[in-house]
């Protein structure tokens, strides 16, 4: 075995995520992790597996569309309307 076996705050140093995020992703069986007694050690090529499988491909950018809906004036005899005849611009939208 050629591959340098890492401790579980050697690989959050090297990933810059907490030693706890660490252990519950171990535990959570997202890596690979190896016990040796009771300590628990990652090997670089299981760090890298897991490093390469949470990669994300770039999102799409979104163009901008008009709003699904439009807003249109209430209707003549709903409250919102009569409130806006009484008050005028005072009252709220």
């Amino acid at each position: 075995m050629s591959d340098r076996l890492l401790t579980i705050p050697e690989v959050a140093e090297i990933t810059r995520l907490s030693v706890w995020t660490i252990r519950r992703a171990i535990d959570a069986g997202e890596l690979r992790g190896i016990r040796i007694r009771s300590r628990v050690r990652v090997s670089r090529n299981d760090l890298g597996a897991w490093l390469d499988a949470g990669s994300t491909a770039p999102v799409p950018t979104v163009s901008r569309r008009e709003p699904a809906y439009r807003r249109t004036q209430p209707p003549a005899d709903s409250f919102r309307a009569r409130a806006r005849a009484r008050h005028g611009s005072r009252a709220p939208r």
